[in-house]
């Protein structure tokens, strides 16, 4: 083997054992998310519900974005638009994220597998 193709030998088996890491990465870290949410542990911020900072267990229905969560739900089950539409819908009607930022797809994707309102 020439000393090129030793070097693409190397550089191929590093790259396939970082996959490999970053997929067992995310597993875990999908598996604490599943673990916590077993336990009633949320995330701090919730769009459409607030909770007491430190508390994990107790939210309450924030009912100014629990409309705008049913109103997502209905453009997306009920009138099959997608996120970036539904981002779009969002902005022009001045309904802010949880942070107070504009909606962009990924933001309105996470919303969706957020706890129904």
């Amino acid at each position: 083997m020439t000393s090129m193709g030793s070097s693409e030998f190397v550089l191929t088996i590093v790259g396939a054992l970082a996959q490999e890491e970053s997929a067992n990465t995310s597993k875990r870290i999908k598996f604490g998310k599943k673990v916590n949410a077993e336990h009633g542990c949320v995330p701090n911020i919730v769009f459409g519900y607030d909770k007491t900072t430190g508390d994990y267990f107790n939210m309450t229905i924030n009912q100014r974005e629990a409309e705008a969560v049913r109103q997502i739900y209905n453009w997306y089950v009920g009138e099959g638009y997608g996120g970036a539409k539904i981002a779009s819908m969002l902005n022009d009607r001045g309904i802010k994220t949880k942070r107070g930022c504009a909606w962009s797809q990924n933001a309105v994707c996470r919303s969706r597998q957020s706890p129904t309102v």
